[in-house]
Order: C-alpha cells, then sequence, then structure tokens
C-alpha cells in the first residue's frame, strides 16, 4: 500500500533545488567543460539592453542595404565591393555573437533566473526564435559563386531580415526604460514609414526596370523628365530620336511631365513635340548649310521643311550619318531601330537609356513615387500592364493600413500626451461651475483659480494615491522615502524613529497646498491633524492677525501637541496657536488616526 503505484498521476513536479553548487552539480558542466554561473546574461540588465543596441545596427543596415543593392546596379559597381563585403560579414559575425548571447541569456522559471547551461540550450533551441537565428544565418552568399555579384544578386542576404524580432525587442525596452515614451513612439512610427517607403520605392524601381525604363507612363520615366543634350560627329551630321506619328506610340514613348494628350494637342513639329529635339534643331540641325546665320533668324520648323525639300527619305537602314545637314522628316519617320540606337550610343551627350541615369536621380524619383502612392496622395502616374495594376493594388491596401496607422498612433500619442493637462482641465472646469451654479463672490473665484494654477505650474496636479495604487506597499514606501526624506530628515521629532515606523509614517502623508493668507488651525479649534511645512513660510499670529510670534519655514512640525494626547496638558485637544500661511504652502498632513494606528 506503500509502493509507488499508489502515487497519484500528475502529481505536481517537486521544487526545484536552491544554492546549487557549480562545482559539484552535473547540470554546470557542458561537453566536458565547467560552467561558470555568472556567465549568464540577465535580460533585464543594462550589458543585455546595450547588446540590442549594438545588434540593432547590424539589422537596420541588413534591413536598408540589402533591398537596394539588389534593385540598383550602381550600387553593386566594384569600387563599393570592398565596403559592401567588409559590412556585410561583420554584420554576419554579429549575428552569430547575438545567438551565443542568446543561449546564455537566463529566464525565470519559478521566480528564480535559471542558469544551468543544460536548461537554456534546451529552452532556445526548442523556441521559435532559434529557427528564425539559424535561418538568418545560412550562407546564402555562396550563390554569388553562380550568379556573381551584379543586381539583383545581392537579394540572396534578404533572410538577414528574419532578425527584425529582436530589432522590435530592443524598441520595447528603449521604449519602457525612456523617459518620454510618446515622443519616442513618434519617432518610432516615423522611422518605420521611411524604412517602408523606402522600401517600396525600391521594389518600383526593380520592377520598372524588368518592365523597361520609360517603356510606359507607370515605370520610372527617365529623360522624359530629366535630361536633353546632343553631340556632333566628326563630319558634323546628326540624328534625331523617333517620333512617334500615332496617338499609341506617342503616348507610349512621350509621358514625361505632360501627359499622352497634352502631347498629342501639341504641334507635330519635333521641336515641339519634346524639349530635346528642340534644343537639337536650334543647335545642331544646319550645320551643313552655308547660310550664315540661320540658326538665328529661320524656325526649327522652317528648317525642317527645307530640309524635307531638299533630301529626300533615307536611302539604307546603315548606321552611317545622313548625306547633307541632317535627316529629313521622312528619314526620322522611317528611322529603323538599329539606326536609333546607333545614334544614341554614338551621337548624344546624353546616356544611351534611361538606366544611365545618375543614381541619386533613380533613387530620389521612386521614393517620390512610393511616398505619393502609400500616403494614398496619389498624383502619380495611372498603371498600364496587368502586374503594374497588381504592385499598386497592394501600395494601395498597405497605404490605408499606414495611414490608418499614422492616424491612429498619432491621435493616441497626443491624447496620451495631454490626457494630465484635460483631467486636470476637467476637474477645475467643474469647480468654476460649481461656484458660478452657487453664485459664489468673484475674490474667492479668482482665489480657486489662482490655486488650481499653482498646482499645475508646480507639478502637484497628479493625485499621487491613484497614480501610485498599483505599487505594492514595499515599493510605494520606498518612493515616498526617496520623495519626502529630505522634508523628513529636518523634522526634529522623526530623526529618533525606528525606520520601520518612519515607513509607516511616510505612507500615511498627506499632501495640502494653502494660498497665501489662508489658515491652517486657529486657536481653540479642535486639533485633528499635525503638519509638516514642506516648501512655504507660515507666520503665528496673535489673535488680531497682525502681531506675529513666529515664522515657520521647511521642516518645520507644528499641531502635534493636540493630536497626541499629552498628560497634564491643560488645552486637552485644542489649538494653540492661529497658524497663517504667507504664501503658496505646501503641508505634509498627517492625521490623529492614521498616527495612531502606525503606533499601535
Amino acid at each position: 500500500m506503500f509502493g509507488d503505484d499508489d502515487k497519484a498521476d500528475g502529481a505536481p513536479p517537486p521544487p526545484p533545488v536552491l544554492n546549487k553548487d557549480p562545482k559539484t552539480d552535473p547540470n554546470f558542466r557542458i561537453w566536458g567543460m565547467r560552467f561558470r554561473p555568472e556567465w549568464v546574461i540577465d535580460p533585464s540588465s543594462n550589458a543585455y539592453y546595450r547588446w540590442l543596441a549594438i545588434l540593432s545596427v547590424a539589422i537596420i543596415y541588413n534591413t536598408v542595404i540589402v533591398v537596394p543593392r539588389a534593385c540598383f546596379d550602381e550600387l553593386q559597381n566594384p569600387e563599393y565591393l570592398t565596403a559592401w563585403f567588409v559590412l556585410d560579414y561583420f554584420s554576419d559575425a554579429m549575428y552569430f555573437a547575438d545567438m551565443v548571447i542568446h543561449v546564455l541569456t537566463g529566464h525565470l522559471e519559478q521566480g528564480l533566473l535559471v542558469r544551468e547551461p543544460r536548461k537554456l540550450i534546451r529552452s532556445y533551441l526548442r523556441s521559435f526564435t532559434s529557427k528564425l537565428d539559424i535561418l538568418s544565418i545560412l550562407p546564402t552568399d555562396l550563390i554569388y559563386l553562380s550568379t556573381g555579384i551584379k543586381s539583383p544578386a545581392p537579394i540572396v542576404r534578404i533572410n538577414r531580415l528574419l532578425r527584425l524580432p529582436r530589432l522590435s525587442e530592443f524598441v520595447y525596452r528603449t521604449e519602457t526604460r525612456t523617459n518620454f515614451p510618446n515622443a519616442f513612439r513618434i519617432g518610432n512610427l516615423i522611422v518605420t514609414i521611411i524604412i517602408i517607403i523606402h522600401l517600396n520605392g525600391c521594389i518600383y524601381y526593380a520592377i520598372s526596370k524588368n518592365i523597361g525604363l520609360a517603356s510606359d507612363a507607370w515605370v520610372y520615366p527617365g529623360a522624359a523628365y530629366w535630361r536633353v543634350g546632343v553631340k556632333a560627329d566628326v563630319t558634323g551630321k546628326h540624328e534625331d530620336l523617333q517620333i512617334p506619328m500615332d496617338k499609341a506610340t506617342l503616348g507610349e514613348h512621350f509621358h514625361g511631365h505632360m501627359n499622352e494628350e497634352e502631347h498629342i494637342n501639341k504641334s507635330s513639329t519635333p521641336a515641339e513635340l519634346h524639349p530635346f529635339y528642340a534644343h537639337r534643331f536650334e543647335h545642331g540641325g544646319d550645320h551643313g548649310s552655308n547660310e550664315k546665320g540661320d540658326s538665328n533668324t529661320t524656325s526649327a520648323s522652317h528648317r525642317l521643311q527645307r530640309r524635307e525639300a531638299s533630301h529626300g527619305s533615307p536611302s539604307g537602314g546603315g548606321h552611317g550619318g545622313p548625306s547633307g545637314g541632317g535627316y529629313t522628316l521622312n528619314q526620322l519617320r522611317n528611322m529603323t531601330q538599329d539606326q536609333r540606337e546607333h545614334y544614341l550610343q554614338n551621337f548624344t551627350d546624353s546616356p544611351r537609356t534611361n538606366y544611365d541615369d545618375p543614381l541619386i536621380q533613380k533613387y530620389v524619383w521612386s521614393f517620390y513615387w512610393s511616398t505619393l502612392t502609400l500616403t494614398t496622395i496619389g498624383e502619380v502616374p495611372g498603371p498600364v500592364k496587368e502586374s503594374e495594376y497588381i504592385f499598386v493594388i497592394v501600395d494601395f491596401l498597405v497605404g490605408v493600413l499606414i495611414f490608418a496607422t499614422i492616424v491612429g498612433n498619432v491621435g493616441s500619442m497626443i491624447s496620451n500626451m495631454n490626457a494630465s493637462r484635460v483631467e486636470f482641465q476637467n476637474r477645475m472646469d467643474g469647480v468654476k461651475q460649481y461656484m458660478e451654479f452657487r453664485k459664489v463672490g468673484k475674490e474667492l473665484e479668482n482665489r480657486v483659480i489662482k490655486w488650481f494654477d499653482y498646482l499645475w505650474s508646480n507639478k502637484q496636479s497628479l493625485d499621487e494615491e491613484s497614480v501610485l495604487s498599483s505599487l505594492p506597499d514595499k515599493l510605494k514606501a520606498e518612493i515616498a522615502m526617496h520623495v519626502h526624506l529630505d522634508t523628513l530628515k529636518r523634522v526634529s521629532i522623526f530623526q529618533d524613529v525606528e525606520p520601520g515606523l518612519l515607513v509607516e509614517l511616510v505612507l500615511k502623508l498627506k499632501l495640502q497646498v494653502f494660498s497665501p493668507g489662508d489658515y491652517i488651525c486657529r486657536k481653540g479649534d479642535i486639533g485633528k491633524e499635525m503638519y509638516i511645512v514642506k516648501r512655504g513660510r507660515l507666520s503665528v499670529v496673535a489673535d488680531d492677525g497682525v502681531t506675529i510670534f513666529v515664522t515657520l519655514s521647511d521642516g518645520s512640525v507644528f499641531g502635534e501637541i493636540s493630536i497626541l494626547n499629552i498628560v497634564g496638558n491643560k488645552t486637552g485637544n485644542r489649538r494653540t496657536a492661529n497658524v497663517r500661511s504667507i504664501g503658496y504652502s505646501d503641508l505634509f498632513c498627517l492625521s490623529k488616526d492614521d498616527l495612531w494606528d502606525a503606533l499601535t
């Protein structure tokens, strides 16, 4: 009947053995080596927080840089590769170190910090975080061996973003540590939105590059917005870009700051269709002409008509320049793709394609487009292809969520920042309405309003009891001792009091504020409280209110005689003097009942 079979199923595990000896306990040995308990990191310590701050730099680097490197070819130029490799593998080393620190981070078990290495390793490997850590450090860079390091090869490092939960942990711990949580939340929200817009802009450019830059109105526009230029060949002959004459082709090739309809409504001459052509005909169209001053006196369209009459149509599809002063309008219309590519590559100052635009130009436009889209402002060219529609739909959905998040968070933060002011103002308005309803005199009403102003200006509008009500008595006593200790040290009757009794008395002190001219007590009144002067000056006056016997200042005590029931005291619990506040005075009040409750 006393065997093991009689043990109840599901019995609670035995309590942990405290004060284990690390030198003899096998739980403190791992892989044949003795593990020191002091190696375990307390997650609430400053050292752990500092490590999270350092790790966050590596996580932010991977979050902000990996996607742009995969989208913009310029970031993978040879002059940047050394820097990227150093930063990449330095961040990878930090990721490895974080895995070790994560294993060494203790956790609470039955209120105690676990320090046994076997338990720590087992707990880490069973957690979902360990899976993310392992996936985030996989050597995906080895794919460079087969793909090279040109864009979009860096996208193989996208798994480094799986460490974002550690960044979230750092943000949470910073929010709990800072003295300005609302300002930190607003800053965190702004940075998060900027990073999302940044990544979305990079993806937009990558899609534009895949579809073809300047291939339609939606993708990255390029030359239609930014550049004009001309470069003469050695013979002084020029070719011009293809001039689309029908509506569909015109809308496909010219979309810049003007929309398709604006282009179509313009004159059909090349100089008026696009500023690129105006520059061409004004500065280089008549190099072969013998007429002096023609470029200054004749319009581009007249010169173009004269060329049409004198040269005819092109005779072939070769890459050589035209004979005479330039191509005619018919030649421009019939120019082949090979001729256009040959001209762009050899006879213009402009980059051959939009792919050669400066990096800052590409990024700024993409970031601008992303900002307008995600903030739901709009005013960007509409999509044309199905893939563009899909991306814009996703962007709009994300933008709606971002907009709702901004409105909700900012509204909540502003409300929290002004919560104490609103609550105080409501209390003040309630008193003012009551005085108005009861027809209180104007002088007394002004004194009440000034009293409220004094409370707010001196940060005494908080209800300390309600604020600290959620704390246990031990912590409340420590906070009260810290706040009121300087005042209590100046009180002579408390200098020899036992620490335990002093703590009890501190918890029962209540702050009261008196206005100038207020009588705290009058001679002959029944005394139910004693007072300690925290700040301000008071005068003990005669019955006439003019004669001043003594002035009380910080640390002074009065009213104790009437509540101590001193044997032989002839006045009993009656007040023996008149005490009046000279200015605004902050007094600690201790009632008779609370005093005797602490003493007994």
